[in-house]
């Protein structure tokens, strides 16, 4: 029996579902008892579980972000605010590299739809040559 028939669909569902919700794969391994490199590969070969996986992952940044909101609202002192600064600053992180669109960095550059082109100037000093003795 593969490893894969140990999963059931109720527990595959519940993964997804927990994933939805934010929770980490890690924390879901441990809790259902599988490998995630395992379980990596399991996504290579069922391509409607990759499917649904991509769309658990994809609303499990969203979760994020209301994390995000929440523990800012609810850090009180200052141990809390370090701690909450340290979990946000991990998720905005690990948000920016998943989801880079949407909650990366924005760089501006001149020529960009919204932006007029780039525009240069240059001003010249007189040039007139010092007097000689």
């Amino acid at each position: 029996m593969s490893e894969y028939a140990k999963l059931s669909p109720t527990v595959i569902d519940q993964v997804l579902e927990s994933l939805a919700e934010g929770q980490t794969l890690a924390e879901l391994a441990r809790k259902h008892g599988f490998n995630r490199g395992w379980f990596y590969q399991v996504l290579e070969k069922d391509a409607e579980l990759a499917s649904r996986y991509a769309r658990a992952r994809e609303m499990q940044v969203e979760a994020w972000a209301d994390d995000i909101l929440r523990e800012a609202s609810e850090a009180d002192d200052e141990t809390n605010v370090q701690s909450a600064r340290l979990r946000i600053d991990a998720k905005k992180w690990i948000m920016s590299k998943l989801v880079p669109r949407k909650y990366g960095d924005k760089l501006a550059v001149g020529g960009a739809e919204d932006l007029g082109p780039v525009q240069l100037s240059w001003k010249s000093r007189s040039t007139t040559p010092p007097e000689t003795k």
